[in-house]
């Protein structure tokens, strides 16, 4: 292939090894494109996985046993086989972000950029979002997790084996106890099995195992004589991981396994039909540039609310396109580079690189560049309220003896002589609050709010050991709020409750001399808020109504709500309140009504949704009053 050069190679060249980086990249191509249909296709990502241990280790030993191998040498040739592609396609990727991409996402976008630059991508991701999730698709470097990992990989691997050869260990026993301690290690610590190095390291392990086998071995007409059933083996590999969610040790197994018996039947005919083919191997040669630079495109393409499957094929050819060039002129230029000079280079302009990237995070995703439109509607989406206040703390110290660990802690006067009601709930809760506490000032009355994230009182939740506690202490307020007569009101407000616990609530409060409001949830989104909101250049296909059907609300949440309005006409002092009418009408509930934005992601109100909804809220707290002193 005259069109695509090869590099100058530290090891004897074979085609058909470039043309199994070829299988593997197009299986995580086509995976990446089509999930339905191709859902077996991200194993090719444990197929780079045993080919780089297998080409690396092959590398090292080489140079170990001519007693020519140089760290020096090794991590200069790593940089300018690493660096060159992935700076342009992080680069091109941020400057794509900073014209098209609202603040949060620019603002995750630099988080996202650095630990991909500097290699720690993996773990940023476990405490994020799984590999699966949908929300992974809006994340495009959420596929530098396994380059973090390689390079993990390569930074420890010269020394270890170096160590092993220098002691005269023997290095296939030495290697083999190694990888069975990698395999059994994920039942001993609690780590993450996708994305930890040490749930991953294994599979590179192997490949180094695999090359050591195989230089061992002197006749090798086994492995032609079952060279069927290797390839057999392969493929059924692929299709066991068919319709997988989830990271399964026994599957990878047999993928890893069948690929390194597949390299060794490689290593013996370089001139395979199949894997030496031109199509194959040209794939192999672009596959790294092609592995960063699809995924980039792909999530771009989604968070841009494009129609994926419009896309695909453009996708695929771009990528294709984007990777030879990327190859034949960035590529090939930096490896032909000896210099160490280059090296110190490529280094530097991946820490700045870095170091703008979170710039970019620090800066809250840069929400006053100049070329965006949509600034007064971002702000109202994304203004947050803090989660504590100083009246809040010295309040509920007060009351409690303490200030809780809890998460949200607000109120409007510390002063217990005043008037107040009081909210807990959950996350919820805290996003209504600064509606309620404005209206209630109107009236006089101050407002104290007591919550927690995601762990929300009267739940099985109580059980956790993180939420266990705020719960807790919302329980022991809740006991003592009778006993203070400045409180004579509750307002409960919670995400998806379900429906045993909101009777055990109430049965609790039907013996207080007290007051019980409560708020339905508000109506949940099917789509984040952002694709309403008016992106530069008017580059994204917006929603033609930014809301959800009025009656798909009700026959979602139908259930819910008359079980709540049914139970609460039971009780003296509980009273439902409905929020529906600050975000529906007859035909759609909306994220954006009367320009004004309501959601701050798909289920909490933005400032602006909490401040109408408490206009809406307080009238129907004041007509239940009025109805009390009528009766």
């Amino acid at each position: 292939m005259s069109f695509v050069p090869l590099v100058n190679h530290s090891l004897k060249y074979n085609k058909a090894i470039d043309g199994l980086r070829g299988v593997a990249i197009l299986l995580v191509l086509i995976f990446h494109l089509w999930p339905d249909y191709f859902s077996f296709g991200y194993v090719g990502v444990d197929i780079f996985f045993v080919l780089s241990g297998f080409l690396i280790t092959q590398i090292i030993v080489t140079k170990l046993s001519s007693n020519s191998f140089s760290f020096k040498e090794f991590y200069r040739n790593r940089i300018r086989r690493i660096f060159p592609t992935m700076i342009l396609v992080v680069f091109v990727a941020l400057i794509i972000g900073y014209l098209f991409l609202l603040p949060n996402e620019l603002a995750n976008l630099g988080s996202h950029a650095k630990s991909s630059l500097w290699f720690f991508q993996n773990f940023r991701l476990i405490d994020e979002i799984g590999y699966w999730d949908k929300a992974a698709q809006l994340k495009p470097f959420l596929h530098f997790w396994s380059l973090s990992i390689e390079e993990q990989f390569y930074l420890l691997w010269p020394f270890l084996l170096f160590i092993i050869y220098k002691m005269r260990l023997n290095l296939m026993v030495t290697l083999g106890f190694i990888l069975t301690c990698m395999l059994f290690l994920p039942y001993f610590m609690e780590i993450d099995n996708f994305y930890h190095s040490l749930s991953r390291f294994w599979e590179l392990t192997f490949g180094g195992l695999i090359y050591l086998f195989n230089s061992k071995i002197n006749d090798k007409t086994i492995f032609h004589k079952y060279s069927l059933l290797i390839y057999f083996s392969f493929f059924c590999s692929l299709l066991l991981a068919f319709d997988n969610m989830e990271f399964n040790l026994y599957k990878t197994l047999a993928i890893v396994i069948s690929t390194g018996l597949l390299i060794i039947l490689l290593t013996i005919n370089s001139k395979n039909k199949f894997f030496a083919s031109t199509p194959l191997v040209f794939l192999g040669l672009i596959s790294f540039p092609l592995y960063l630079w699809h995924y980039v495109l792909i999530s771009y393409i989604h968070i841009l609310n494009f129609e994926i499957n419009e896309f695909s094929i453009f996708i695929l050819i771009l990528s294709i396109l984007l990777s030879y060039i990327t190859y034949r002129y960035v590529e090939i230029y930096f490896r032909k580079q000896n210099s160490f000079k280059f090296a110190y280079i490529l280094f530097g302009i991946v820490i700045l690189l870095g170091l703008i990237s979170q710039y970019v995070y620090a800066k809250k995703g840069l929400p006053n560049r100049s070329h965006f439109d949509g600034k007064d509607q971002l702000l109202q989406q994304f203004k947050k309220m803090p989660q504590y206040n100083k009246d809040g703390r010295n309040l509920i110290e007060k009351i409690l003896g303490e200030i809780p660990n809890n998460d949200y802690i607000r109120a409007t006067s510390d002063n217990l002589e005043n008037k107040f009601v009081l909210i807990v709930g959950d996350s919820h809760a805290h996003s209504s609050y600064i509606g309620l506490a404005n209206e209630f000032k109107k009236e006089g009355i101050e407002t104290l709010l007591l919550a927690n994230s995601g762990c929300a009182p009267y739940t099985e939740r109580l059980i956790e050991n993180e939420c266990k506690e705020k719960i807790t202490n919302i329980r022991i307020l809740l006991e003592k709020v009778e006993s203070i007569k400045n409180i004579q009101d509750v307002i409960f407000i919670t995400r998806e409750p379900q429906l045993k616990y909101i009777k055990s609530l109430f049965d609790e409060f039907s013996n207080k001399k007290i007051n019980l409001y409560y708020l339905l949830e508000n109506p949940p989104l099917d789509f984040s808020p952002d694709v309403c909101i008016k992106r530069p250049f008017n580059i994204s296909k917006s929603k033609k109504v930014c809301g959800i059907k009025y009656e798909d609300y009700l026959s979602e949440q139908g259930e819910y709500r008359n079980f709540v309005k049914r139970i609460a006409n039971d009780y003296q002092n509980i009273t439902m309140l409905d929020p529906v009418n600050t975000f529906c009408d007859k035909n759609y509930c909306y994220s954006i009504r009367d320009n004004n934005v309501l959601y701050s992601d798909t289920n909490h109100h933005s400032v602006n949704g909490s401040l109408l909804q408490g206009k809406e809220i307080i009238e129907q707290i004041l007509e239940s009053k009025s109805n009390e002193i009528i009766n």
